[in-house]
């Protein structure tokens, strides 16, 4: 919905300065269960940073007043809504274009403003180069009305949970978000674009939700991402207490500029559930980072969202994680203390046949193709600590990478068999099963993709001599399972391959015996 404007004022007797119209379409937040702001307006007193330029992209002035980044205050809201500037831009009649920011930064540079994503981020939103609202192609003395429309410059990412049967109190004393995701980089207001972002592990709390969630409303918590050009998925772990008990679930999505994403859980008497990831068109005005959003399920004007009614975009799958289901029994340790459990997907992946992320040893970030060069150094047979531990970082204690010692027992123990595209291994009892997907060498362009896989273990071993042919490298145990075309066969054991390789990880974890 646009809101109309008056005529700015402070310019120079007799000029005609710019009028804006600006808007942010869609429908409104809410903190409480009133409406926290008038329906595509951002709040009284919001300043934005407003550019005009020649349509050709050089500097426009009058009498060298700036017209680069000027403050313009909104007053009201809704539809009495009005911008005005203390030193409002003059137009003349060269043909110009404008474009705008929120919120306003003093010195910014508009082409080049600086965003990290934190509890306390603004909802940072920009407006396009934009000419006058009539039909001509540029705004000048003649032409002074423009409509401008923010588009939010991050993602949204917001947790619902909705009790389903559930007879507890309620009470929600912690929603966490852990994973891999764009945390800051660059934004050209001008034309929205996003550079420079850095994929960091970031591991948001919330430790002040609401008192507890119960008929008629369900409460969110929300916060932003910044989207990135990246080959994978980025994936957030969800690990969320309610009445004393820590939930956990893993979810991937490839997050686009401008969108919301609702993970919606439902919680019954037994268990929290995923029960859809529900990706739409952030059509919102400014929200608060971690804010907490009650939503009336009676309100006629609040979409409604459930499983299956995905209005598009890369869900990349939903239903309970790895660390939901407990995982397979495989077989014990050696000196029969402990039962080996293994996760039923691999870290990263929302299905047993998704190939997840893969890493290099002693990282906690997935491989891209664009990382910086590998420096990790090691002792011989060192293992992992928890904090390297990419399966620990993602699920959780006590998940945690296979050692070299684990490994082989699970080859030595259970029936591992290829049946293509995967690999089963069955559990010593003759009945239990988990599947291992083939991704084939994934940092060489996925060779021997449904042949080959290729997955760590938490064991660094040492550094192999150089040869006439290769130079002396790092090497940590892995463990390969491969089919060969050629002669049938179908092997599986653990090598030495260089640590700075990325392969993919299944994660295990330890029972005790009764």
């Amino acid at each position: 919905m646009a809101c109309t404007t008056e005529r700015s004022e402070g310019g120079p007797e007799g000029a005609t300065t710019l009028r804006l119209t600006v808007s942010t379409s869609g429908v409104t937040t809410r903190t409480t269960p009133t409406l926290s702001e008038s329906v595509g307006t951002l709040a009284s007193g919001s300043r934005i940073g407003v550019t005009v330029q020649k349509t050709d992209g050089t500097t426009y002035s009058l009498s060298d007043a700036s017209t680069t980044n000027i403050p313009y205050q909104a007053s009201g809201t809704g539809n009495s809504q009005t911008w005005s500037a203390t030193a409002p831009i003059t137009l003349t009649l060269e043909e110009a274009r404008v474009s705008a920011y929120y919120p306003y930064q003093n010195n910014a540079n508009p082409a080049a403003i600086s965003i990290t994503c934190t509890n306390s981020s603004p909802d940072w939103m920009y407006a396009t180069w934009k000419t006058a609202s009539t039909s001509e192609s540029y705004i000048s003395e003649l032409y002074p009305d423009v409509a401008l429309t923010l588009k939010h410059a991050q993602a949204a990412v917001a947790v619902t949970i909705t009790p389903d049967g559930y007879t507890g109190p309620g009470k929600i004393s912690k929603i966490e978000a852990k994973g891999f995701y764009g945390r800051s980089g660059t934004l050209n207001t001008f034309t929205g674009e996003l550079s420079g972002v850095t994929k960091q592990a970031i591991s948001e709390t919330y430790s002040s939700p609401p008192a507890s969630f119960t008929s008629p409303g369900y409460w969110t918590n929300q916060w932003f991402v910044l989207p990135m050009d990246a080959e994978l998925p980025q994936t957030m772990v969800f690990v969320i207490t309610i009445d004393g008990s820590e939930y956990r679930t893993i979810s991937s999505a490839t997050y686009e500029q401008g969108k919301i994403y609702r993970y919606n859980f439902t919680v019954n008497p037994v268990a929290l559930e995923l029960t859809s990831v529900v990706i739409d068109e952030w059509n919102t005005t400014a929200m608060t980072p971690g804010a907490l959003v009650y939503t009336d399920p009676n309100d006629e004007n609040e979409e409604k969202y459930s499983e299956g009614n995905n209005n598009g975009g890369n869900t990349g799958g939903g239903g309970s994680g790895t660390s939901n289901d407990d995982g397979v029994y495989l077989c014990d340790t050696e000196d029969g203390n402990y039962e080996i459990w293994m996760a039923t997907m691999n870290v990263g992946a929302v299905t047993p046949e998704g190939y997840g992320h893969a890493f290099r040893f002693g990282e906690t970030t997935p491989w891209t193709a664009n990382m910086p060069e590998y420096n990790l150094t090691f002792t011989d047979n060192y293992v992992l600590t928890a904090a390297e531990d990419a399966a620990t970082v993602y699920m959780g204690e006590p998940w945690r990478i296979p050692t070299y010692e684990e490994w082989d027992r699970i080859l030595d123990q259970c029936t591992i068999t290829f049946e293509a595209p995967v690999a089963k291994i069955t559990g010593a009892n003759g009945t239990d099963v988990v599947i291992l997907p083939m991704p084939g060498m994934v940092d060489w362009n996925s060779q021997n993709e449904g042949e080959a896989g290729y997955y760590w273990s938490a064991t660094y071993s040492r550094v192999i001599p150089a040869t006439n042919w290769v130079e002396a490298y790092p090497a940590a145990y892995g463990v390969n399972f491969e089919y060969a075309s050629y002669n049938s066969q179908f092997y599986k054991d653990i090598f030495e391959q260089g640590t700075k390789n990325a392969f993919n990880i299944r994660a295990i974890k330890l029972v005790p015996k009764s």
